[in-house]
């Protein structure tokens, strides 16, 4: 998770929620297949295989104001229509929060 979220707060802001999901998504796609030692299954287990994988379509809700929330296995994840990510734990501490390209200032 350290590289994963090292490569997340690295990687230029971005302006609009889908870009952010899609970051998170590619951004732990990219770690995982250089650091897991396991293929991607396209079909994901439900159980830890050895890999983490993005949030799944099941878990993820587009809603009204058009950001996006995910939940993974032990995460939160929130794109919001400024291109903040933010990452919390189950209970909503903080992980990581990453301003969007459109954040006020």
């Amino acid at each position: 998770m350290k590289i994963y979220y090292g490569r997340l707060l690295a990687a230029p802001p971005v302006g609009t929620a889908q870009e952010a999901f899609d970051l998170l998504c590619r951004l732990l796609d990219e770690v995982e297949d250089e650091h897991s030692g396991k293929p991607k299954d396209p079909d994901p287990p439900l159980k830890y295989d050895g890999r983490m994988y993005p949030p799944q379509s099941d878990m993820t809700a587009h809603l009204p104001d058009g950001s996006i929330r995910a939940r993974s296995a032990r995460n939160w994840v929130y794109a919001y229509v400024d291109g903040t990510i933010l990452i919390t734990d189950l209970d909503g501490a903080v992980i990581l929060k990453k301003p969007g390209k459109a954040s006020p200032a």
